[in-house]
């Protein structure tokens, strides 16, 4: 896997336990909720592993809230 790189990934997870947690998580539910388009409408390209990767990376403290959030309600 080169990108995105696993040093940006694990800055925002913390460990490679969590790292695939949340990527699984993640891919089940865009999978589940069969995503196409992202906030901007522009259309999802990719595997929904590779996705929730590129999530993480570069959309890992919103992404996370979210989660904790749903967490603690569920």
């Amino acid at each position: 896997m080169n990108q995105p790189p696993l040093d940006l990934l694990l800055q925002k997870v913390g460990n490679k336990y969590s790292l695939v947690v949340k990527t699984a998580k993640m891919a089940r539910k865009t999978t589940e909720e069969e995503v196409t388009c992202d906030e901007n409408g522009q259309l999802l390209k990719g595997k929904p592993v590779t996705l929730a990767l590129y999530e993480i990376a570069y959309n890992g403290s919103e992404t996370l809230k979210d989660e904790k959030q749903k967490g603690k309600r569920g």
